[in-house]
């Protein structure tokens, strides 16, 4: 079943990256998601931003997923071209099936299928699910809502709220505390999941689990349940952070 699912995404995927590419400059697109992009002495084409950045984090993911297939199984993964991502994730459909992080690819591409499809039918999702909400002890979950109209903050403007706990808020600007956040409750003391890091981090899980194996995560196993080392994940995420900067 999780094998079948992971091939029907991966192929609905394909599909859709290829309406995103022709939706690319419609010729009515959807108000509000239009970009002129100009080059010397013409008036710009109309560019359907929505549309490319869906199509961006398409790739983004695949490539995150591929580099898994890659460290797991000693093989050399595509470039990050979109066709040959989805060929090869087809190809490694039944190795992937039985990774630890099957469910993580499903939920994920089962997002991205949801997104193409809201770009298309010209929707625009004012929330996003960001993941379990990181207060000790809450068993809620963060909704980041990403436009006035639906924020349920006293400010009215965007943020990130907890479905349990009104006051589990974050503004914009307070993000980037979310990435250090300890574990909740019951999870252990030390220990980070593939879906907190992503969560926190807002990256790729096929990311995370790559960033495991290449910096060599300590990890611990409840069960069926993968824990990885926090000082781990956070040197490894400081590191990544600071790169960057230093490279300015």
């Amino acid at each position: 079943m999780t094998r079948r699912r992971i091939t029907k995404n991966l192929v609905t995927l394909g599909e859709l990256y290829n309406e995103l590419t022709h939706s690319l400059t419609s010729a009515r697109p959807s108000r509000g998601v239009v970009e002129r992009v100009r080059e010397r002495g013409t008036p710009g084409i109309p560019l359907n931003s929505r549309a490319v950045d869906t199509r961006d984090r398409i790739r983004r993911v695949l490539a995150s997923w591929a580099a898994v297939v890659r460290e797991g199984r000693g093989v050399q993964a595509p470039t990050r071209n979109t066709v040959a991502l989805l060929a090869f994730l087809s190809h490694h459909s039944g190795w992937l099936a039985g990774h630890e992080a099957a469910e993580d690819l499903v939920a994920e591409t089962d997002e991205l299928v949801k997104s193409a499809w809201g770009v298309l039918s010209g929707r625009t999702d004012r929330h996003m699910v960001i993941g379990p909400c990181v207060r000790p002890g809450c068993r809620g979950t963060l909704v980041a809502h990403l436009g006035s109209g639906a924020s349920p903050s006293p400010s009215g403007r965007a943020a990130i709220t907890c479905t349990v706990e009104r006051g589990h808020t974050w503004t914009p600007e307070l993000w980037h505390t979310l990435h250090e956040a300890p574990p909740r409750a019951g999870r252990g003391t030390t220990g980070l999941t593939a879906q907190d890091i992503a969560a926190g981090w807002r990256i790729a899980s096929g990311t995370v689990y790559w960033l495991a194996n290449t910096h060599r995560w300590r990890r611990r196993k409840n069960g069926r349940q993968v824990y990885y080392d926090r000082d781990d994940v956070l040197a490894t995420m400081r590191a990544r952070t600071a790169a960057p900067q230093e490279a300015r």
